[in-house]
């Protein structure tokens, strides 16, 4: 809800068709470029394993380093782009997003045409800067016009960001089954087809959003990424800060270098994920997985109303090393013992459910730490996106050596590494919260 009361007219402007038809455009435009972006990801990957295989060595610590700028891009230009949306107007900036991923893409088809090794690595480290202003420019903006357009209606609010959380997630799914798919299909070509993707997604936030009356931002001012850092020192965010980080350390390290090693050479006797497949297959598992990932988050969004956030997140992460533990038996497993591949394949996707009620769990404990600090709720919520932004740069960074050691089975030991970190953390955090419990029972008794 807004702060103050709203005018008449603005207030009518909210409940009236065209807020729908642009929400709709918001949730559209949102798929569009998160299935183009993840799409772009992946096919770099397939690229670069490409130039390993066919052209010049690349080492996986290079993967590391190109994929950790588009992370460090997005977690720098959010902020900045938040208040620039603040005063220039949020339809700018949320078609900003997908017409910078539109350059980033065609640049990249142009550039990989170059035989110059040291500039061909240099300018597509250039695109993913620019990719990752595409995200930093969108995100905030789009959150924000949510934000606003449904402020008299808090149910529409909740739906239109369950709906916005399933876009993204879906996009992502269906990009990775798009990249690989183009690049089995048309190899280089297809980073010039992605074009097509983020042209219609810039047209849908360009023409189809309703820029909304100024009154419903007034208060609604961006923190600085200053202000988001500051927060972790409150104690409550401290407990969470290191599992939070550490779980999107994983995550971008898989998104970062799994693509990489699975379709590079067979550098690694032994290991039956470190090289040989196809893009298509490659899109394939990234998509089941993060389907059953999002099926997760649906389940354990209703299941939070009846446990506690801490004891979703332990058991997040029993589910998360799970995961890890069949990841390293299929790796070690000869894929033509099919049985046995798919038992591990079906334990898999069990660890993946289980494990997706970390997200929820932490989104929702962050809700609830806000409360206590109304003034800084909106900076609060944000730290989210921070932990996320920069765990994911930390993973996509330091998998590069792990990575370069022993493939799939180097990833795993650091997997192994922060799943210890976040274990830890989120013991202290169960522990302190049941003890926080047990003390105001006993107040209140």
């Amino acid at each position: 809800m807004t702060a103050r009361p709203l005018s008449a007219s603005t207030t009518e402007l909210l409940k009236s068709p065209v807020v729908v038809r642009a929400l709709t455009a918001v949730i559209a435009g949102s798929f569009l470029l998160r299935s183009a972006s993840s799409a772009t990801g992946g096919m770099l990957a397939f690229f670069l394993a490409y130039l390993d295989q066919h052209r010049f060595p690349v080492s996986a610590v290079v993967v590391g380093f190109v994929a950790a700028s588009f992370y460090a891009t997005e977690l720098i230009g959010a902020p900045l782009a938040g208040m620039g949306s603040d005063r220039l107007g949020r339809r700018l900036f949320m078609a900003l997003g997908p017409f910078l991923g539109l350059v980033a893409v065609e640049l990249t088809a142009i550039l990989i045409l170059l035989p110059h090794v040291t500039l061909l690595l240099g300018l597509l480290f250039l695109t993913r800067v620019l990719e990752g202003l595409s995200t930093a420019f969108n995100a905030p903006a789009t959150l924000s016009y949510i934000s606003a357009a449904t402020a008299t209606n808090p149910a529409r609010r909740g739906k239109v960001i369950a709906l916005f959380e399933m876009a993204s997630l879906g996009g992502i799914a269906v990009g990775y089954l798009a990249g690989g798919f183009l690049w089995d299909t048309f190899h280089v070509v297809g980073f010039a087809l992605l074009g097509i993707i983020y042209l219609l997604s810039t047209g849908l936030f360009w023409f189809g959003v309703h820029e909304l009356p100024a009154e419903l931002f007034t208060d609604e001012a961006e923190p600085t990424l200053g202000e988001r850092l500051r927060l972790l020192t409150r104690p409550a965010i401290l407990r969470l800060a290191p599992a939070w980080l550490a779980v999107n350390a994983v995550i971008g390290l898989w998104l970062s270098h799994a693509p990489f090693q699975m379709s590079g050479a067979e550098r690694f006797p032994g290991q039956s994920l470190s090289g040989g497949f196809t893009g298509s297959q490659v899109g394939q598992a990234f998509a089941l997985l993060i389907l059953v990932f999002t099926a997760g988050i649906y389940f354990w969004g209703h299941a939070l109303a009846r446990h506690s956030r801490p004891r979703v997140m332990l058991w997040s992460m029993g589910g998360l090393f799970l995961t890890a533990v069949a990841v390293l038996a299929i790796n070690h497993t000869p894929l033509e013992a099919r049985g046995l591949v798919l038992l591990w394949m079906a334990v898999l996707l069990v660890g993946v459910l289980i494990a997706s009620g970390f997200t929820p769990a932490a989104l929702t404990y962050l809700a609830d730490v806000s409360e206590s600090y109304a003034a800084h709720r909106g900076a609060i919520m944000g730290v989210y996106s921070v932990l996320l932004a920069l765990g994911q740069l930390i993973g996509g960074w330091i998998g590069g050596p792990f990575a370069h050691w022993r493939g799939i089975d180097g990833m795993l030991v650091l997997t192994f590494g922060l799943i210890g970190v976040t274990a830890l953390t989120v013991y202290h955090l169960y522990t302190s919260h049941a003890q926080e419990v047990e003390k105001s029972k006993e107040a209140t008794e």
